[in-house]
């Protein structure tokens, strides 16, 4: 990304620097055209002086790759206990129990 804003001192017109015509005897740009001047002139030497990235990091604080997906481990490790049992009190009488944790 192009940001002329972001060079110091803050462009290039009216600086006097290697892209400031003035600096090489033509006539010094308008002010209020500063950025009209600017802008274009970064972007046709293909300065770039702002760079945006996105950073993921492992469990051990090392950068990933760009481009490499972050590996997640969804998973709930909830464990629960169940059991039954029933007992035959009489032929015709049975008891159930049930226990869960």
């Amino acid at each position: 990304m192009t940001n002329a804003s972001w060079f110091i001192p803050s462009g290039l017109a009216n600086q006097g620097g290697a892209f400031d015509p003035p600096a090489f005897g033509f006539p010094q740009i308008d002010p209020a055209f500063n950025n009209n001047y600017d802008y274009p002139m970064i972007a046709l030497v293909g300065m770039v002086n702002q760079v945006n990235a996105q950073y993921n990091f492992n469990k051990d604080g090392t950068t990933l790759a760009q481009g490499v997906p972050v590996t997640r481990r969804f998973a709930d490790n909830a464990y629960e206990m169940y059991a039954q049992d029933s007992w035959k009190v009489k032929p015709n009488l049975t008891l159930k129990t049930l226990l869960q944790g």
